[in-house]
């Protein structure tokens, strides 16, 4: 006698965009030259008492600012 199972499929349609309320994460390499950064980036985020997640958050919305500063818009790559 054979037991049939069957799972749920969750579609992924609409997480691509930011719609997601629950998030996204992605994965960031570093090369073998660079390993040290990984290091860096634990002391950095230790310092500011954030996590590496909220570091680099951080890191990007303050580079974003300058961008905009010094174009005086807001630079978009599509």
């Amino acid at each position: 006698m054979a037991i049939e199972m069957q799972s749920r499929i969750t579609s992924n349609y609409g997480s691509r965009g930011g719609s997601n309320v629950h998030g996204k994460s992605v994965l960031i390499s570093f090369p073998a030259h660079e390993l040290h950064l990984i290091e860096e980036l634990d002391r950095l985020a230790h310092l500011e008492m954030t996590t590496k997640s909220q570091f680099l958050r951080r890191c990007i919305r303050r580079e974003a600012r300058k961008v905009e500063e010094q174009v005086g818009e807001r630079y978009s790559i599509a």
